[in-house]
């Protein structure tokens, strides 16, 4: 998770860096996540979340983004490996 002063207080986007085959398809992708007022997260915190995913109109970007607002949150540990790798099964 990643909160800017941008964002309000209750506000994370969430991003992936995601490589297809090498550096030059790489690229970013992610949404904007919006808590309960109550939670609060520091940079590269890791959550499992629950909620309903909508739509806004998000400024700094001037486009319609999609976000998550949270119904319910779990804390978790950053996992051994944090990557997600394409299954050619």
């Amino acid at each position: 998770m990643y909160h800017t002063k941008k964002l309000k207080n209750n506000q994370y986007f969430l991003f992936c860096f995601g490589i297809i085959h090498c550096i030059a398809d790489s690229g970013i992708f992610g949404m904007l996540i919006e808590f309960p007022d109550d939670a609060a997260f520091k940079n590269d915190d890791w959550a499992t979340v629950t909620g309903e995913v909508s739509t806004m109109y998000y400024q700094p970007f001037k486009k319609t983004i999609p976000v998550l607002k949270v119904t319910k949150v779990k804390r978790e540990q950053a996992p051994k490996d944090p990557y997600v790798y394409r299954n050619n099964q």
